[in-house]
C-alpha cells in the first residue's frame, strides 16, 4: 500500500488491553475479539500513523476517582500492578508487539492528551478511533479531540462496548456530533 492509498490522518487504538479482553474481568467486553480482529486489519492501512493508548490506574485515586476505585478495587495498582513483570499483565496491550514510541499512557478516560501525542497527529487534523470501551474511553477521547479542533471518525465495527445496547446508545450520541464526527467502518477504509 502506498502513502496515497492510506486514509488521511492518524489511527488511535484506545485501550486494547488484557483488562478488557478477559471474559472473567468485570471490565471484559463481549465484542473484544471482533474488535481486536478489526484493529489488526486497520493498523496496516495507517502505516506509521498509529498511536496506541493504555489506561493505567493512578497510584492513588483522588477526588471523584477515590470512590471509583473503591467500586473497582481489583483494578488498582495494589491489586493489578503495572506491566513491569511483577503483575499479571492486565495493563499490557493485547495486540502483540507495538512500537513503544507510539504508546500513550493515561490515568483518565480521555486519551486525548495533546502534550503526549506523537508529532504530526494534531497537525494532521484528522483522527480515526478504534478500541474499547466505546461508551467510556473512546467516547471521552472523541469529545476531547473534537474540542481540540480535530475531525474525528469513529470506526464503528472496530470499537467495543460493554454490550450491544451500549454500543447502539453511544453511536446515537456521537451521530449528533456531525459534521465534527462521523461513524465509519473498516470496509470503507479498505476501499
Amino acid at each position: 500500500m502506498t502513502d496515497t492509498d492510506r486514509p488521511d490522518g492518524w489511527l488511535m487504538v484506545v485501550d486494547m488491553q488484557f483488562a478488557f479482553s478477559r471474559p472473567e474481568s468485570r471490565w471484559g467486553m463481549e465484542s473484544y475479539d471482533a474488535v481486536r480482529a478489526a484493529v489488526r486489519e486497520l493498523v496496516p492501512l495507517f502505516g506509521e500513523r498509529v498511536v496506541y493508548t493504555r489506561f493505567v490506574p493512578p497510584t492513588e485515586g483522588t477526588g471523584s476517582w477515590a470512590p471509583y476505585y473503591e467500586k473497582w478495587s481489583e483494578f488498582t495498582r495494589a491489586e493489578a500492578p503495572l506491566p513491569d513483570g511483577s503483575g499479571d499483565g492486565i495493563w499490557d496491550i493485547d495486540l502483540g508487539e507495538v512500537g513503544a514510541e507510539h504508546v500513550l499512557d493515561a490515568t483518565t478516560f480521555s486519551k486525548w492528551v495533546p502534550a503526549e501525542l506523537p508529532a504530526g497527529l494534531r497537525e494532521s487534523g484528522t483522527l480515526y478511533l478504534a478500541g474499547v470501551a466505546y461508551e467510556c474511553c473512546v467516547l471521552a477521547t472523541a469529545l476531547a479531540a473534537i474540542d481540540d479542533g480535530m475531525e474525528v471518525h469513529v470506526i464503528g465495527d472496530a470499537v467495543g462496548a460493554a454490550d450491544d445496547a451500549m454500543h447502539r446508545a453511544t453511536t446515537a450520541i456521537l451521530r449528533g456530533r456531525e459534521p465534527q464526527l462521523t461513524i465509519t467502518d473498516t470496509s470503507r477504509l479498505r476501499a
